[in-house]
């Protein structure tokens, strides 16, 4: 009788083991996709509107937004979490080259993202930049911008991740997040600018 109370409580371990890997996971792209969602956007894109509409304005943005219903846009997102290191900002760079090569190359160091749980509406993604340049400014024309997500940290009901984008030379930035579980839901309680461009 031992045995089997012994053999049935390391089961049910086992099996707690894989529900909450299940359910972090699970966290993890609800995070992904809070993320991405209120990153991608049409807003800097390089068709520029008609010379009335002032850069910038609410009517801008409307029109920016009307392309999203075109279906052209476009985005990639690299596919790898990378690891997330707060070091990494304390970083002297030689050259402002030397960081964008270190920012945006592919880290496959990281965990693999799955692709099938990246929910992103009205934007298609890319496998590769489909650009001339490094610095993006010859672009498609429907392209948006590259993306580097961080590995998502989760602690309890709290998570922790950056995001890197770059959508030309002097287009870009890096954001870090902290989010909290509230009911259920992942929102976005802290939001820090690490670097701009």
């Amino acid at each position: 009788m031992k045995h089997l109370i012994k053999y049935l409580t390391i089961i049910s371990l086992f099996l707690s083991f894989i529900q909450c890997k299940k359910n972090t996971e699970k966290d993890e792209y609800e995070i992904a996709n809070l993320i991405l969602k209120r990153n991608i956007t049409a807003f800097g894109i390089k068709i520029f509107p008609p010379k009335k509409i002032v850069f910038g304005s609410i009517e801008h943005k409307k029109f920016n937004d009307s392309l999203i219903n075109t279906g052209k846009l476009i985005y990639y997102l690299n596919p790898f979490f990378y690891k997330l290191d707060t070091l990494k900002y304390n970083v002297i760079f030689k050259s402002l080259e030397d960081y964008e090569s270190t920012l945006f190359l592919i880290d496959t160091t990281g965990r693999k993202i799955d692709f099938s749980k990246i929910k992103i509406d009205n934007y298609k993604r890319v496998e590769k930049i489909p650009c001339r340049d490094k610095y993006l400014d010859n672009c498609n024309q429907y392209f948006v911008a590259s993306f580097k997500l961080s590995e998502i940290i989760i602690n309890k009901n709290k998570a922790y991740t950056e995001i890197n984008f770059q959508c030309g030379g002097k287009c870009g930035k890096g954001i870090k997040y902290e989010l909290k579980k509230i009911n259920g839901i992942w929102k976005i309680i802290k939001e820090k600018v690490l670097w701009i461009s």
